[in-house]
């Protein structure tokens, strides 16, 4: 009798959970049909790497311009996607992926053995979350970064270990940073957690337990070689490309500099201006940075140039400034924790 019980509520819950993910791809499609236009605005230039690559003209924004600004796996898709069937194809595949998201979501909830109640409301969350079904109808990388983070956390909760769970552990993890390269941060962290418990583990004498080692050992380093076979082909096609090895992107120090910079302290941070980079005060402070890199002979097209320039005038304010640095890290971190987004009135 409990069985059956037991089976009746997880068949509701299966239900439950048909009609979270039909909502969350009914809430995506109107999404993108009603803001189709979305999916023509190329914010970050993905579109124009995707139709360079569709037109031959290799990886770049600007024909004759290789560029390692962007990373790779968005574009590749995109131009898939152009290829298939246009802009209304980027609009198919992201509402594809966000409504995948969500099932996903449920798996990993059940996974860490929350309740059936638990794992839904997690679902639904996601389902209607609205910065996922907003993201759905622009063409930039969230969507399907979303969808591979919540994918990689789904593999690394499997209970098995070996090597072809670090073989795709490693693939999707490798997938993720060609996506957005910042979950390197995520895997330098998993890398010093597992070297802590390994060691951990050594004063451990049990033959039973050496052996549990030394098989989280082989998905450890089958993980490791699967994320260097996948990144692999962006490192190779960079080194060719400008003579160094780019593993990420060469957009770094144009971000470190964007958030550290007297600027962005004066009018965000002290909040002279509001709580947002006013529009024309950004493209000011964008042009003027383009004159001092032009004043010092470093070129537009010298991408790596650029990189290691931006990146030395943000550790330049950072060394002059710790304290304006120091407050403008705490108000980020403000920032991440907020139950709202900020407004600029």
């Amino acid at each position: 009798m409990p069985n059956t019980k037991e089976n009746s509520r997880e068949i509701a819950g299966v239900s439950v959970l048909v009609w979270i993910v039909l909502l969350a791809f009914l809430i995506r499609v109107i999404a993108v049909v009603v803001r189709h236009e979305n999916l023509w605005i190329d914010t970050d230039a993905y579109l124009a790497i995707a139709q360079n690559l569709l037109d031959g003209n290799g990886f770049c924004s600007t024909p004759g311009q290789p560029t390692a600004f962007r990373p790779p796996l968005y574009p590749l898709l995109v131009s898939v996607s152009l290829y298939c069937g246009g802009h209304a194809a980027i609009g198919v595949v992201q509402i594809v992926l966000g409504t995948a998201t969500v099932w996903l979501t449920w798996r990993i909830a059940r996974c860490c053995q929350f309740s059936q109640q638990t794992s839904l409301l997690a679902a639904a969350i996601i389902a209607v979350d609205p910065l996922l079904v907003e993201y759905s109808t622009q063409a930039m990388t969230e969507t399907l970064s979303t969808f591979l983070v919540t994918l990689l956390l789904l593999a690394t909760l499997r209970s098995d270990h070996g090597a072809r769970k670090g073989i795709v552990v490693g693939v999707v993890f490798g997938l993720a940073a060609l996506c957005r390269p910042s979950i390197w941060a995520f895997g330098g962290l998993a890398a010093v957690g597992w070297l802590v418990v390994a060691l951990a583990n050594r004063s451990s004498h049990s033959g039973s337990d050496c052996g549990g080692r030394l098989f989280r050992g082989k998905t450890v380093f089958a993980c490791a070689a699967a994320v260097a076979v996948t990144v692999s082909p962006w490192v190779i096609r960079n080194t060719l490309q400008f003579g160094r090895p780019v593993l990420m992107t060469t957009h770094g120090g144009y971000t470190l500099l964007l958030g550290n910079n007297e600027t962005f302290f004066r009018e965000v941070v002290s909040g002279e201006r509001g709580t947002v980079w006013e529009g024309s005060s950004l493209k000011a402070w964008q042009a003027e940075k383009e004159r001092q890199l032009l004043g010092i002979g470093i070129a537009r097209d010298n991408e790596l140039s650029r990189d290691a320039a931006f990146s030395g005038l943000a550790k330049q304010w950072i060394v002059e400034y710790p304290y304006r640095f120091l407050r403008t890290c705490m108000f980020r971190i403000q920032r991440f924790w907020a139950c709202w987004p900020s407004v600029s009135v």
